[in-house]
């Protein structure tokens, strides 16, 4: 099936969950032209503890679809930025204990 319309959905916690090394994850999902039917995620953007960002590619065929790696880049940013406030949050309460 061939997928047309992307879109970067969104984003789950795992913070709270110790099992994995990601701490958030983003999906972004492909749709046919047909709006009555299902789609699926083209690829998932992770970024884990120390902040680095894992793409986990579900179709390879959209590696080089330039809405795909643009909706990455968008993915990257939001997920750097919620990584850059859970650092502060963590930081924020080590103080806290120490005072």
């Amino acid at each position: 099936m061939d997928y047309v319309f992307f879109e970067f959905k969104h984003i789950e916690d795992f913070s709270k969950d110790e099992i994995d090394d990601c701490i958030f994850k983003g999906f972004i999902d492909g749709y046919p032209e047909h709006e009555y039917k299902e789609g699926t995620t083209i690829v998932s953007v992770s970024i884990t503890y120390s902040g680095d960002i894992v793409i986990d590619w579900h179709h390879n065929a959209y590696k080089l679809n330039d809405r795909v790696l643009k909706l990455i880049k968008e993915a990257r940013t939001t997920l750097t930025n919620g990584w850059i406030m859970w650092v502060d949050e963590i930081e924020r309460s080590e103080i806290d204990e120490r005072i």
